[in-house]
């Protein structure tokens, strides 16, 4: 019960302040950036995994927790059930991160998760997608 609640916070916290996404290099990178080291140290623990790093913002200063390839893996699989905003991104990270096809299918995962962002992105700032 006590790691279902975690669980929920730590989605809500990677809906509202997480990006999913497969680098260039396909490899797959989950990052949570926030102000608030001690809750990152938190999510740290939670798991036993992540590097936390200064995050670089010509605003105020913050903090990344990164997650990368398999422990990214290992990070989001057990938010799924309790993730809203970012559930399609995490669902295709993990189909992404298990698939044992290489090339052409691993660049569509990696574009289906980029428009997805792109589309959470507009809805965000009010930018409205063109009619066809």
């Amino acid at each position: 019960m006590k790691q279902d609640i975690e669980y929920a916070y730590i989605a809500g916290l990677t809906d509202g302040e997480g990006t999913i996404f497969i680098t260039p290099q396909l490899y797959l990178s989950v990052k949570i950036r926030n102000t608030d080291k001690p809750i990152l140290l938190w999510v740290q623990g939670v798991y036993g995994l992540g590097k936390i790093y200064k995050a670089k913002s010509a605003i105020k200063q913050g903090f990344s927790l990164e997650f990368n390839s398999n422990n990214a893996l290992k990070f989001l699989t057990p938010l799924l059930p309790y993730l809203r905003i970012k559930k399609l991104q995490a669902e295709l990270a993990v189909a992404f991160q298990l698939a044992t096809e290489t090339g052409d299918r691993k660049i569509e995962y990696r574009q289906r998760i980029m428009a997805l962002n792109q589309k959470s992105y507009d809805r965000l700032f009010g930018v409205t997608q063109p009619t066809v």
